[in-house]
């Protein structure tokens, strides 16, 4: 069922991601799926960064990005006792994450 799994750490989603897409594959990451927590919201408020680059830089409450099929979500969201969110999709490319 799981296809690929990644531990979104420092390097945030555009580092993360592309070590787990198979060749020929990207991710379209959609920005504002999920809730931003309250701590990147003062982050981003003292140090005056941009969203996109908190994005790069942080995790911002994503700790892991699992990827299945859709055909699979159902499933996996019973097995999984924590929030799960749809924050993107697989697309052809070039291992390249597009945070939209």
């Amino acid at each position: 069922m799981i296809k690929g799994l990644a531990h979104i750490t420092g390097g945030g989603f555009e580092e993360n991601i592309p070590r787990v897409l198979p060749p020929g594959c990207s991710a379209k990451v959609d920005l504002g799926s999920w809730p931003m927590i309250p701590i990147f919201e003062l982050i981003r408020d003292v140090s005056g960064l941009p969203d996109r680059e908190l994005y790069r830089t942080f995790n911002m409450g994503i700790g892991m990005v699992i990827i299945v099929k859709p055909s699979d979500l159902e499933e996996l969201r019973s097995q999984i006792e924590e929030p799960i969110w749809v924050i993107g999709e697989v697309t052809s490319g070039n291992r390249e994450v597009d945070l939209a």
